[in-house]
């Protein structure tokens, strides 16, 4: 109830900040759908693994490193998700 107030009061910032908080949550709507589908693991946690993406691209900057180059990001995320695959699983024994 709040928030449609907000959007009336302040018309189309918020609703755009509205939206933008809805994207927010679109990795992980997507995440879930590949678990579901059984693309990812099904024992694949959406949130440590958008932390573990994250995390490389945040922590050379924590640590005055350099930042991956635009060409770098689709093979971190490659390099990651070759973990959770579900069609690699290899059954442990």
């Amino acid at each position: 109830m709040r928030r449609d107030a907000e959007l009336a009061r302040h018309g189309g910032c918020a609703e755009t900040l509205c939206h933008q908080d809805q994207d927010l949550h679109l990795p992980d709507r997507e995440l879930r759908g590949q678990v579901e589908s059984g693309e990812l693991r099904s024992d694949t946690n959406p949130d440590r693994l958008i932390d573990l993406l994250m995390g490389t691209i945040t922590m050379p900057l924590l640590f005055f490193q350099d930042v991956p180059t635009p060409d770098e990001p689709q093979a971190i995320v490659d390099q990651v998700l070759s973990g959770y695959s579900a069609h690699d699983l290899v059954p442990r024994r």
